[in-house]
């Protein structure tokens, strides 16, 4: 049993990380435009569902997208009541035509992967949008507590983290004509708005 298959009985550090993922996806969702209706989106690695959750309580239809069937599986359960369509696929190779959804979003996902395939798990959030990407990643905390807290979890679930931090994200969204149309920088945690196209116009 991998510490991802029973939500109720995996580590205490989970739930509180958990808890701090909602209130980041909360903070990212706010960066949209208000104005926006009959919106499509796409939640890429979805993990417990918390970003597709907040999604579908803006009224957007939702797709979430997990690697992990037991993942999929528990956050079908905790989200019994949402209406969001739950997709068995791997991240780096979506099962979606080109600029399938409005946006495309992921938080701590891309940090999971092989550093050989982060780039491209990225890219294959661009494709599938038509205009926005919501990134939310992990950066170099600089509280003790915070920078302890993210070498235990990288110990423990055994995922990429510092190699992830290692990565020019910013020449990713140039190489890919990205604009930031909003970022917000905590202690160890970026958030990102990001929009296709050459232009600032909103």
């Amino acid at each position: 049993m991998t510490v991802y298959e029973n939500y109720w009985i995996t580590p205490w550090i989970y739930r509180i990380s958990n808890i701090y993922t909602l209130k980041y996806c909360k903070k990212a969702s706010s960066l949209l435009p208000t104005n926006i209706k009959n919106i499509k989106v796409v939640d890429i690695g979805t993990g417990l569902g918390n970003f597709a959750n907040v999604m579908e309580e803006k009224g957007y239809k939702v797709f979430a997208i997990d690697s992990a069937m037991p993942m999929i599986k528990m956050a079908r359960k905790i989200l019994k009541n949402k209406k969001i369509k739950w997709i068995a696929s791997d991240m780096i190779n979506l099962p979606f035509k080109d600029a399938t959804f409005d946006i495309s979003c992921s938080s701590f996902a891309i940090h999971n992967l092989t550093p050989k395939k982060m780039k491209q798990g990225f890219l294959e959030m661009v494709r599938v949008s038509k205009k926005y990407i919501i990134l939310i990643e992990h950066s170099m905390p600089k509280n003790p507590i915070h920078k302890w807290l993210m070498k235990y979890i990288e110990a423990f679930e055994k995922s990429y983290y510092y190699q992830f931090l290692s990565q020019d994200l910013r020449k990713w969204f140039k190489d890919n004509s990205l604009i930031i149309e909003n970022e917000i920088n905590l202690d160890g945690t970026n958030i990102f708005l990001l929009k296709k196209g050459h232009t600032n116009e909103r």
